[in-house]
């Protein structure tokens, strides 16, 4: 009966996924009266150590055994994890746009090991990304996410609930739910956690849904459920430094590659590849882990159109001109649906352009993580006077973020509402119905994923194939704090010219191609009145009726016939005006999944060096 013996390699155990999270110096049950949240409304589930064999993870039955898991402490000491990039992954994600990605992966759970506001009992936590059908991409940041999680010493609560446990042939019912008093009880995943295998609406808590990720869905942010690990696991705050020299690093991230694509395809792995005993003599004290691996695939390498991985970006480009009958200093916008501070690209451009730019989290914004404030200001010129108009653009690393305010800020230092106009794509999957236990023919359409397993997998899958798409259509919004009445809405197909940002080159060989195509109604150029948080559809392609009840119950929608438009990128203007300014909203849909651009090697290696140095040396600030 004895334990895994001291620094001995692990190796996979085929019952379950061996993707660990971890603990620290404090440990177990007492950690868990101490700082876990009160109330059953999460859980989780860890890796454990298996008494009767040698070099296995188990699920953790922390109700027996509280402190027999997995976790980094580095021999008592918590030192900070590093971690390194191998040869084989800076080649599948040269750029340092990408590998960025991962800097903020391990950054989130950093973070979230030592944010307190996010354990309020108001705090916004659940980020599923479920309307993400039609991006043909699979988002690298959340695949890291999900990985780094393994090696800390986490496993998949769905899995760790309804797989059967081969030594009862029974389910192994080990996720857990803090009581509220100090203790645990096991309990039914709900769905929405990062550390899932599968994450399909309508099996949660029910059942357990098909195994894996699916296209452009992106569900970065660690919900409640691994706060909770975290807090019992660990109790402490993670810290993580990159470093780059692969062989002195405790993670290392590498690439894989496979010949075989078909119905499902793995897309990456995470492994505890060394660990010991914290007590030679008694494994129930649990492990400690010395080392870890994540793999990642780049692509599916014998199926042309396959899905890359990486992120899909969206930009804008903002002509606003002033009409508040002062003179403007600066652009204030605030966006959701990202956290990186680092834009893809930013600029400001024309005659009355803004010189400086600035950025930082908008800490007022507890509702949401993923709130930035972008400011450009000191004009050239000193000022903007009334009439005349600037240039701003904007492009970040998701393809549906969203502007939640804008305004212009004048010279007296009045806030100005601007017209700046939301517009993402917009896809309905063929079945909206919701899928169940009894109807697998729709959960296999939306997943395209295997059903039955009756053991875990020590990697986190997806299909290879999109699911069908009943409507395909551009979504207008408007979050500002005034109406936005539109005057005009122009749409130009960019496939042919398959552009990445939106520049003041672009829109001017657009307009001597004569690409431009305004949208009309009746044979009238199409205007409305967007109210605040009013949304718009225009459907392209598709049937209406999959379009959100409320929308059809409302008439808020316009057919369009333009079949295909949607499927290569489109560029989509909107002119519109409110009490103070008057703004053409340009943003680009569907480009294609991140690609670096064109750059000398010097170029590359500084930029690289650089992310490298910063993240080397940051470190989250306890709350």
């Amino acid at each position: 009966m004895s334990g895994l013996p001291q620094r001995k390699g692990l190796r996979v155990h085929q019952r379950l996924a061996i993707h660990q999270l971890g603990l620290g110096s404090a440990m177990g049950a007492a950690v868990a009266a101490a700082l876990a949240p009160s109330g059953p409304a999460f859980g989780f589930g860890l890796n454990a150590l298996d008494g009767s064999i040698n070099n296995v993870a188990i699920p953790a039955d922390l109700v027996s055994q509280p402190i027999n898991f997995f976790s980094w402490d580095k021999g008592g000491i918590f030192d900070p994890i590093t971690y390194a990039f191998d040869a084989s992954f800076l080649a599948a994600f040269p750029d340092p746009k990408q590998q960025e990605q991962v800097h903020l992966a391990f950054q989130e759970w950093a973070d979230a090991s030592a944010d307190g506001s996010r354990r309020a009992p108001q705090a916004n936590y659940h980020w599923d990304r479920l309307t993400s059908a039609g991006q043909n991409f699979w988002d690298l940041r959340t695949l890291i996410t999900h990985e780094i999680g393994h090696v800390l010493g986490a496993g998949h609560p769905d899995a760790i609930w309804f797989n059967t446990n081969p030594d009862t042939g029974s389910p192994y019912n080990l996720n857990f739910r803090p009581d509220g008093q100090g203790g645990l009880i096991p309990a039914a995943p709900l769905g929405g956690e990062v550390m899932n295998e599968g994450n399909t609406p309508g099996f949660l808590p029910d059942a357990k849904p098909p195994k894996g990720f699916r296209f452009g869905e992106y569900n970065r942010k660690l919900s409640k459920d691994e706060l909770a690990m975290l807090d019992y696991a660990y109790g402490q705050q993670l810290r993580f430094q990159f470093v780059e020299d692969p062989a002195s690093a405790d993670i290392v991230l590498s690439n894989f590659q496979s010949d075989t694509c078909g119905d499902q395809i793995t897309l990456g792995s995470g492994q505890v590849t060394d660990a010991e005993q914290r007590d030679p003599d008694d494994f129930t004290q649990g492990a400690r882990i010395l080392a870890g691996r994540i793999f990642l695939r780049d692509v599916c390498t014998d199926a042309p159109g396959t899905p890359t991985m990486g992120f899909t970006p969206l930009s804008r480009y903002w002509e606003a001109t002033n009409q508040t009958g002062e003179d403007v200093v600066s652009v204030l916008v605030r966006t959701v649906g990202t956290d990186n501070l680092n834009p893809t690209s930013q600029e400001s451009v024309g005659s009355h352009r803004l010189t400086e730019y600035d950025n930082f989290l908008d800490v007022d914004a507890t509702e949401s993580l993923e709130r930035i404030l972008h400011q450009w200001s000191h004009p050239l010129g000193d000022v903007i006077a009334p009439g005349q108009t600037t240039k701003v653009a904007l492009q970040q690393d998701v393809w549906d973020w969203t502007v939640d305010s804008s305004s212009v800020i004048t010279a007296n230092a009045q806030i100005v509402p601007a017209a700046l106009v939301n517009t993402i794509p917009f896809f309905a999957p063929q079945f909206q119905g919701q899928p169940n236990a009894d109807s697998p023919s729709v959960a296999e359409h939306v997943m395209r994923a295997g059903h039955d397993h009756d053991h875990g997998a020590d990697e986190l899958s997806a299909a290879a194939t999109p699911p069908a798409i009943a409507a395909k259509a551009i979504l207008l919004s408007n979050d500002t704090a005034e109406p936005i009445q539109i005057d005009s809405i122009l749409l130009a197909p960019v496939g042919d010219l398959n552009p990445a940002v939106i520049t003041e080159a672009l829109l001017d060989q657009l307009r001597l191609l004569n690409r431009f195509e305004e949208v009309q109604a009746n044979g009238q150029a199409f205007q409305m009145t967007l109210d605040e948080e009013a949304e718009f559809f225009l459907l392209l392609e598709g049937d209406v009726a999959s379009l959100p009840r409320d929308v059809l119950a409302r008439g808020n929608y316009l057919l369009l016939n333009r079949p295909g438009w949607m499927d290569d990128p489109l560029l989509v203007a909107v002119l519109g005006r409110n009490s103070g300014t008057q703004v053409t909203n340009y943003a680009l849909l569907n480009t294609s999944t991140f690609v670096p651009e064109p750059a000398s090697a010097l170029a590359w290696i500084t930029g690289l060096l650089t992310l490298a140095r910063r993240y080397a040396t940051r470190n989250p600030t306890a709350a």
